[in-house]
């Protein structure tokens, strides 16, 4: 009887822990908070500091992903000269770093998409969990060689995280930004 009670309690469990993203909104400060833990649990890992967040990354963040998510295309410049590259944006909101670096990406929602999973493994799923959201997004970020040394480059100390969502094309886009050499009159 006590063992099954425990695997009900571990089936309920797991049930409660995959929970659903609404087709109406998207808790994205959640997404954002678990991919952050998740990049800096990989940091962790491999010996690297964790990343800090900082206003300043975090704007630049939140500018290139509603500017992406407007364009409906991953990019990491935008038109206009005073926000045309990752450093000039963070420079605009006042960041001062001597390196920055940044990763874009995108994943569908409610409908099927193939994905690649670890080591590259083609996956073809509907994505409707934050668990998955946040897998997902990591995994892309990894499997791609720029991506994965922005995640894991050991100068990086700070780190401006945004997503947005696009209900109408059921897609959340993503924007990291990662700075190092933070002068010491601009510390949040």
């Amino acid at each position: 009887m006590r063992l099954l009670t425990s695997f009900v309690l571990l089936l309920t469990c797991g049930l409660l822990s995959a929970q659903h993203i609404g087709h109406n909104a998207v808790d994205l400060q959640r997404l954002e908070n678990d991919i952050l833990k998740e990049i800096n649990t990989l940091r962790a890992r491999k010996s690297l500091q964790l990343l800090q967040t900082d206003s300043s990354l975090m704007l630049a963040a939140e500018d290139q992903v509603k500017y992406i998510t407007r364009i409906q295309k991953l990019s990491h410049r935008q038109p206009s000269a005073q926000k045309a590259k990752t450093r000039s944006r963070v420079e605009y909101y006042g960041g001062h770093m001597l390196g920055v670096g940044e990763n874009t990406a995108f994943i569908m929602l409610f409908q099927p998409a193939i994905y690649r999973a670890e080591k590259g493994r083609l996956d073809t799923l509907t994505i409707n969990q934050y668990e998955q959201a946040k897998y997902y997004f990591v995994q892309a970020w990894l499997n791609s060689e720029v991506h994965r040394k922005n995640m894991l480059y050991e100068q990086y100390e700070y780190t401006g995280l945004k997503l947005a969502y696009d209900k109408r094309a059921k897609t959340l886009y993503a924007v990291q930004v990662f700075g190092f050499g933070k002068r010491s009159d601009d510390r949040d």
